[in-house]
């Protein structure tokens, strides 16, 4: 079977190319540019947040209309009966350090959906100075050229001096590129009709003075974007691409430009900066189908895809009950494929083309049967743990289990040996968690009943952290350190009050001694001493414009253990006044998970 990569297997009603967008309405409201008429339901949301190495992102601010909330230590959120729009519900995801995250939804009513977001870090990739203007380029071959005197602040006033360009091209054939992208794909086109696009690529970028003052375009300057087109999708891109960027109040991708192919590259003029997308349009038909095993039962949120030649891949996840449903491209041929746990393709099979929407015969994707995992939360007295959950990790991915008000978890899918995998449970009301338990998955289509899982430790470990010359001195509480075995990473998180803090080593199991860091994200905004400043560093040994120090690391257990040890470094700051280095002083001991 073919090793592939995705991210956490979790519950979503698939999203393929589209989520339920109607064809027939083409009246556009010009002002927000959603062609998509509102139908008001009671429905919940939750979902899982992550950056580019599959690490939980703590403490992103999460946006869906009014409401806003704050992902828990473990990338987790939630809103509970809120009135969405059941034609495309949009969601926003805000983190210091990394590029908005914009994905729409469509919620059933009464239903539970989910929502999968990897943020992508913000990173500088060149400067030039607005006098001159200039040529920036990120390492996979994008790059932006600027003329002279086009930029200005976003209040209209010119701006004179270095420009600082972030920008990020996003893979258009990369596994997780349903994840990372905004949005899902529709679009209004030039003559405001609903449409639906198969990419060939998407770039970020956005302008900021040294001190972190955004910046934009001249109005009548564009600048010149360009794109790479992957090898292997070269051969159907057309001469002529519309561009488009993405209205970041609606979720939707806005035509406005137009983009040519020139060798193995697009080259367009954009007017302003946010995400800009190379697309095709393409008409569609609605698809349904239930996945099932051999024995007839539902596999619970398996991944599945949808892959056209000339348009590329869609997908997403099944439902509790194995369902999936979305738009697929019409009088094209089809391949669908679905996969275990393993992140292996477990089915696969030529369908289409359709001509009309389609439902289609349950597929037995597995020859196995279906493994479960079952318990129950329950608190120190031993009664239900009534609003809680079960966080499950092991390899590459993710696994966000509800329980019911009886603290009952359940789940049924493709598990399989090969992947060690340590389950967690987690007290909503009490902010509490349990010991983590290592699963045995005795073979496949294994049952497996853990009983009582107890949720009563509360977690002591801490990181003590000093700012001697602002007079700040503080302990925060430890929620998550675990290693990310896709990258050796060993990662930590706290989040307390507000005040949040992530730090990254290039910590192996058991070494000590001199480690180099990735990064280190700090942002107290309860202590006036620090609340406007925002404290980073990117890349070990001086790398980025502030380098990441070596720690001292006395103690590492390996998982299940403890990680010890301490920095004294210069760290760099973004605030008010500008950009700055301070002294910090952190000491640290965590149990890694």
């Amino acid at each position: 079977m073919k090793q592939v990569r995705f991210l956490g297997w979790v519950s979503i009603l698939i999203l393929l190319f589209i989520s339920s967008c109607r064809e027939d309405i083409i009246d556009v409201d010009t002002k927000t540019n959603n062609p998509y008429p509102e139908i008001q339901v009671e429905a919940a949301v939750r979902g899982l947040v992550t950056d580019e190495d599959n690490i939980p992102v703590a403490s992103a601010l999460v946006k869906v209309g009014t409401e806003e909330t704050t992902t828990d230590e473990n990338g987790f959120f939630r809103f509970e009966k809120e009135e969405f729009n059941q034609n495309g519900t949009l969601l926003r995801v805000e983190k210091q350090g990394y590029y908005l995250g914009v994905k729409l939804f469509n919620p059933t009513v009464g239903k539970e959906s989910f929502v999968a977001v990897q943020l992508l870090r913000k990173e500088l990739v060149g400067t030039f100075t607005s006098t001159t203007g200039g040529l920036v380029s990120t390492d996979d071959g994008a790059s932006v050229s600027f003329a002279a005197n086009s930029i200005q602040y976003e209040n209209g006033t010119a701006f004179t001096g270095e420009v600082q360009v972030y920008a990020k091209w996003i893979d258009p054939t990369a596994d997780l590129l349903l994840e990372q992208m905004p949005g899902d794909l529709r679009a209004v086109d030039k003559e405001g009709n609903p449409v639906q696009l198969a990419t060939f690529g998407m770039v970020a970028v956005e302008l900021e003075t040294a001190s972190g003052t955004a910046l934009q375009l001249v109005e009548g300057s564009p600048a010149t974007l360009t794109m790479p087109v992957p090898a292997e999708i070269l051969g159907q891109a057309p001469a002529s691409i519309p561009l488009w960027s993405m209205d970041e109040t609606t979720g939707n991708w806005v035509e406005e430009s137009t983009a040519t192919l020139q060798g193995d590259k697009y080259v367009g003029e954009v007017p302003h900066f946010s995400f800009w997308n190379c697309d095709a349009p393409f008409p569609l038909i609605q698809l349904e189908g239930q996945i099932i095993d051999a024995e007839g039962n539902p596999i619970h949120w398996a991944k599945i895809t949808i892959h056209n030649d000339a348009v590329g891949t869609g997908g997403g996840y099944t439902n509790e009950e194995g369902v999936f449903s979305g738009k697929v491209p019409k009088d094209l041929p089809l391949t669908i494929a679905v996969y275990n746990q393993c992140w292996e393709i477990e089915y696969e099979a030529e369908i289409g083309p359709y001509s009309d929407d389609v439902v289609l015969d349950p597929i037995v994707a597995s020859s196995n049967a279906t493994s479960s995992l079952t318990g129950v939360l329950v608190d120190c007295d031993g009664a239900a743990v009534e609003n809680g959950y079960v966080y499950v990790t092991g390899g590459p991915y993710l696994l966000v289990l509800d329980t019911d008000e009886n603290g009952v978890f359940n789940w049924t899918g493709l598990l399989c040996q090969e992947v060690d995998l340590t389950l967690k449970g987690f007290d909503l009301d009490a902010s509490l968690a349990s010991d983590p338990i290592n699963l045995n998955i005795p073979e496949e289509g294994a049952d497996v009943d853990l009983g009582n899982v107890e949720v009563c430790n509360a977690i002591t470990e801490l990181i003590h952290i000093e700012i001697p010359e602002l007079g700040y001195e503080k302990d925060m509480i430890i929620y998550v350190a675990s290693y990310n075995t896709a990258n050796g990473a060993l990662s930590v998180f706290s989040d307390v009050d507000s005040t949040y803090l992530q730090m990254e080593f290039e910590a192996t199991p058991n070494q000590i001694g001199d480690v180099d860091m990735n990064n280190f994200n700090f942002w107290d905004p309860n202590d006036p001493a620090v609340a406007n400043l925002y404290f980073f560093c990117q890349g070990p040994n001086g790398g980025g414009n502030f380098g990441c120090p070596v720690a001292d690391v006395t103690t590492n257990e390996g998982i299940g253990g403890l990680f010890e040890g301490s920095f004294d470094a210069m760290i760099g700051t973004e605030g008010q006044g500008g950009v700055d280095e301070y002294q910090v002083i952190v000491e640290f001991s965590v149990l890694l998970q």
